[in-house]
């Protein structure tokens, strides 16, 4: 048996390593305490940022803050209430990106023109060949003239040309449902070549509604090709009213 001085010392080693040891414990369960606090100011604050952007309207970015939000900071209780929103925001998300895709496919143009008697506005928007390959380039016009009204019209552009040479018939279908009829004619000696949809009176009010028009149009080849046109996106004031 070691001597009493020696047995006292390792006894008061053994104790000083069991005060360092708890020492170490209560730092680190304090540091632990500081970074969870820390954690939940921050998460606390995105949370109130998200809220702010959504009152904003920008639905997108709230999305995104929301997400960075529930990675950084999951065990957060604000993290865990926007983890319970994240899939609302991410579809909210998903329709307004979509929403700015289809504004973005349409191009918008007023020009004064002194002989018109105003100003005339165009909206365009670019078709989509179906399952054809080297399909000819195809947009859909919009106008609001001043003199001559609402026209809505095809041109093709970069060669090729309509197969139609006065009036035709070409089967449309709107949002998947049935098939129906437009009646087209030619735009003489238009560079690009260009046909009227003669039905503008009746089509316009379903171009503001729809969300895709498919239009099969005879081409100078021989083929008929079927465009799709994505038309949800289009803003009907920038066209302002139709002249009386």
């Amino acid at each position: 048996m070691p001597p009493l001085p020696i047995r006292l010392l390792s006894l008061a080693m053994a104790l000083c390593s069991l005060v360092a040891c708890g020492d170490h414990e209560a730092r680190q369960a304090a540091l632990a305490a500081q970074q969870q606090a820390r954690a939940e100011a921050e998460a606390r604050e995105g949370q109130a940022r998200v809220d702010e952007v959504l009152r904003s309207g920008q639905i997108e970015l709230a999305y995104a803050y929301a997400a960075e939000i529930v990675r950084r900071h999951p065990g957060t209780a604000a993290g865990r209430a926007l983890a319970q929103r994240l899939p609302e925001l991410e579809a909210a998300a998903g329709e307004a990106a979509e929403a700015r895709r289809l504004r973005a496919l349409w191009t918008y143009h007023a020009v004064d023109d002194a002989e018109a008697g105003g100003t005339v506005r165009t909206a365009y928007i670019r078709g989509t060949a179906i399952e054809q390959e080297n399909a000819p380039a195809v947009r859909l016009v919009l106008r609001r003239h001043p003199a001559w009204g609402q026209s809505i019209y095809l041109l093709m552009d970069h060669g090729g040309d309509f197969a139609c040479a006065e009036l035709c018939e070409v089967p449309l279908t709107v949002d998947r449902e049935a098939p129906t009829t437009v009646r087209i004619s030619r735009a003489k000696d238009n560079v690009p070549p260009a046909v009227f949809i003669e039905d503008d009176a009746r089509l316009m009010p379903v171009i503001e509604q729809a969300h895709e028009l498919i239009l099969a149009l005879p081409v100078q080849d021989g083929r008929r090709i079927a465009y799709r046109f994505e038309v949800g996106g289009l803003d009907p004031d920038r066209l302002q009213a139709a002249p009386e």
